[in-house]
Parts: structure tokens; C-alpha cells; sequence
């Protein structure tokens, strides 16, 4: 008599570690490319808040024939700009600057030159103390880091790039630049985005 092996109903162990194995190299492909495409995305982002910034610290230069400052005396050279140090002239460019009289570079017309979104979880956007929305605390990049901001008060078109005492790339032909210090969230390194590039 002939006897006949039962058929098997399932898949042995080493068939499933192997289909595992599979499925986990493509997830972790999967993941790879995922996360590239959301920080080209983040860049993207980033880079689309320093135009706007830029952009309407240059409609301002135009419509008011000087670039807005935070205190009531016109810098006489370029300025480094960070959260606090900026907060006045956002609020200028905003248009909730005509009620600041102490602010010597003040909007009076109170025109809107910056429209930008809120920022999402405290990300890529305007942010606010305590949600209040004429309470402006900073614009912030896709990371919820400050942006750098220079601006050249004597309009002579040179700016250097850094706030390191190593000195900077001298950019020229702009009276504004911006730097973020891209995903890692540190200044002088691989990642940080420029906004002249």
C-alpha cells in the first residue's frame, strides 16, 4: 500500500520570516522615501515664508521709501533681526503698527504688506502669545524655529551671510536676507536655507 503525505494547510515558519522580512525592507523603503518627500516639502515651505518676508519688507521699502525698523531712530548699517528684535516691524508689516506711536518706523497707512498663514502646531506661520491674534510673537519655518533676518539700513546692497564671529558670505544686491537653520534646528550647518539660493 502506498502511502501518501497529508497536504499541509498554512505556510511553515520559514516562509513567514521571509514574507516578514519582505514586507518590513519594503516598509522601511516605504518610510525613507516618505520622510525625503515631507522634508523637500518642509524646504519648499520654508522657502516660500522668506519670499513672502522679504517681499513685503521690499513693498514697504517702496510704498514708504525707507525699510521698516523696530525702534525710533534708522539704523545706520545692516541689522540682525531675530524673534523679539523683529516682532515690531511683523507688526508693521501686518498693518497693526499704526496704533504703535512710540515705534519710529511705524506703518501709518496700517496696509497690509504680509499676509501668511497661522502657524499649525506652532510651524511655518505666524505665531501668537497666548492665541491672540494682535498679540504677534514671530514667523517661524517648517521646524517652529525663528527665521534669521538681515537687513541692510544704509542701502548699499551688501549683507554678510552669518551671526558667526567667523564672519560670512558677503551677499550682495539684496537688502534683505534670510536664513533658516533647516531640520536640525542649528546655525552654520549643511542643512540651513538661504534665501538668495
Amino acid at each position: 500500500m502506498i502511502t501518501t503525505k497529508p497536504h499541509r494547510k498554512g505556510f511553515t515558519l520559514v516562509e513567514m520570516l521571509v514574507v516578514l522580512a519582505i514586507i518590513a525592507t519594503l516598509a522601511s523603503i516605504s518610510y525613507a522615501i516618505a520622510q525625503s518627500v515631507i522634508n523637500r516639502s518642509k524646504v519648499q515651505e520654508t522657502k516660500l515664508r522668506m519670499l513672502e518676508i522679504e517681499e513685503a519688507i521690499n513693498d514697504f521699502n517702496e510704498d514708504h521709501g525707507r525699510l521698516p525698523f523696530a525702534d525710533n531712530t534708522y539704523p545706520s548699517s545692516e541689522e540682525a533681526l531675530f524673534e523679539g528684535s523683529f516682532r515690531p516691524i511683523l507688526r508693521g508689516l501686518l498693518g497693526l503698527w499704526q496704533d504703535s506711536a512710540n515705534d519710529g518706523g511705524e506703518n501709518t497707512t496700517g496696509k497690509v504688506y504680509l499676509t501668511m498663514p497661522d502657524a499649525k502646531g506652532n510651524k511655518n506661520g505666524i505665531t501668537y502669545f497666548k492665541g491672540e491674534r494682535k498679540s504677534v510673537r514671530a514667523v517661524v519655518d517648517s521646524w517652529g524655529k525663528n527665521f534669521y533676518i538681515k537687513i541692510d539700513y544704509n542701502l548699499d546692497s551688501d549683507l554678510t551671510q552669518r551671526r558667526s564671529e567667523f564672519g560670512g558670505e558677503l551677499i550682495q544686491g539684496r537688502n534683505v536676507i534670510i536664513i533658516s537653520d533647516g531640520p536640525d534646528g542649528e546655525p552654520n550647518t549643511e542643512d540651513d536655507i538661504f534665501s538668495w539660493k
